[in-house]
């Protein structure tokens, strides 16, 4: 899902010519409040959520640190 969340700042910096990796996805992409990272890195997290990666990002969408 790392090319998905690469989508959400692409799409929020360059706009609509974005050459995303997922051009069919772009509507269901979580739209930033602005383009400050902090916003940026909001939209993510959320977008991954929605796409079922939940599991792999925390609030601060940090990766989890699973034990080994």
């Amino acid at each position: 899902m790392a090319a998905a969340a690469y989508d959400v700042p692409l799409l929020a910096l360059k706009g609509i010519n974005a050459n995303l990796n997922f051009p069919n996805s772009a509507l269901s992409f979580h739209i930033p409040k602005s383009t400050s990272a902090g916003d940026i890195r909001a939209a993510v997290v959320t977008s991954e959520y929605r796409q079922g990666s939940a599991s792999e990002v925390q609030e601060l969408g940090e990766p989890r640190h699973h034990p080994t």
